[in-house]
């Protein structure tokens, strides 16, 4: 996975340069363009409307942060929060 700091500004360096959600924007509209993404899984809620944008359709929070709550991945247009990431082993088929 590409890391979109290698390729944004930092902060407070010059704006004509893309900033990190611009960059992870531009790069996950390309993999979307050459793969038929189905899930996304992130901890950064500001990530999500770039998700919905994109029409994936399982768009999942991850409660890693205190800083976060559930509501503020609902929000952006997470479809659901999980807390651990065991709380994906009910989606692995039997």
């Amino acid at each position: 996975m590409f890391s979109p700091e290698d390729y944004a500004r930092p902060k407070g360096e010059s704006p004509s340069r893309p900033t990190l959600v611009d960059t992870k924007s531009k790069l996950l509209s390309e993999i979307c363009e050459k793969s038929n993404v189905v899930r996304v899984i992130d901890d950064y809620p500001g990530y999500f409307p770039i998700f919905k944008q994109l029409s994936i359709p399982d768009r999942i929070g991850y409660l890693s942060q205190k800083n976060y709550k559930t509501q503020d991945y609902l929000d952006q247009g997470a479809t659901r929060v999980i807390k651990t990431w065991k709380e994906l082993q009910d989606d692995l088929p039997h």
